[in-house]
């Protein structure tokens, strides 16, 4: 319910011309109900991928409640866990969420594992995934559900459990790590390696082609200094026939 105090629509003109409406008002939020009956409150997991907030990998949990009821007091602790590659793990965890009824929304779980000096994080790996999933709701001293919060043991009325494989493509990994400015870069070496091999061809013929020229010029003079042993003795031939 929105209140605003009567005779604000009034226009005041002031000497130049020109009109002024200021307009206060606050908002009171209502829950209204057609009778007493509780409504239990019900939570879905919709769909597992990967996205960004802020430009910054994150894994998105889509979750939903289906009920006309609020999910008051949300606690929430998530795993995603490397099936390809099992040296990967994320977690996250927050014990201080609401969702309204009718809704559904992203639960984004941070990939980024960032230091305070260098604030970079390590790269999206693509592979198939596991994501273990438990939601506690609304605190009750006499509730079944018993957990730990801040070191602390707390009690919930509700829990559900959810556990679910996921894949991240090729193409999903680069894309996103592309445009997440704080993923390390890895270094492409394609076009130094390039260029290392046509360097390494030039030269591979440069040394074939010395090595020709070396053979032909030793030939040359091999096939020199025969027609000159071959003169020297056709002259000698001359000479002795003359006699």
């Amino acid at each position: 319910i929105t209140f605003s105090k009567e005779g604000q629509n009034d226009k005041e003109e002031d000497s130049e011309g020109i009109t002024v409406k200021n307009t206060y008002s606050y908002t009171i939020a209502l829950l209204m109900r057609q009778n007493d009956n509780e409504v239990s409150p019900d939570l879905k997991l919709k769909t597992v991928s990967p996205s960004q907030i802020n430009g910054r990998n994150v894994i998105n949990v889509n979750l939903q409640n289906p009920t006309m009821t609020y999910i008051n007091t949300m606690n929430v602790k998530a795993t995603i866990s490397g099936i390809s590659n099992t040296d990967i793990k994320y977690t996250y965890s927050n014990s201080m969420m609401q969702m309204a009824p009718n809704t559904s929304f992203d639960l984004p779980i941070p990939t980024s594992n960032q230091s305070a000096a260098t604030r970079v994080s390590e790269p999206l790996k693509p592979g198939k995934y596991r994501l273990q999933l438990v939601v506690n709701a609304r605190t009750d001293d006499q509730g079944k559900y018993e957990v730990q919060v801040d070191n602390k043991t707390t009690r919930y009325k509700y829990q559900w459990t959810f556990d679910r494989e996921f894949t991240i493509s090729d193409d999903q990994a680069q894309k996103l790590n592309d445009s997440d400015p704080t993923v390390k870069k890895e270094k492409d070496w394609t076009w130094l390696l390039f260029i290392i091999g046509i360097l390494l061809l030039v030269l591979f013929f440069i040394i074939l082609l010395w090595k020709r020229r070396k053979k032909s010029q030793k030939e040359e003079e091999e096939k020199q200094a025969l027609r000159e042993k071959i003169e020297a003795q056709e002259k000698i031939i001359d000479d002795l026939n003359k006699k």
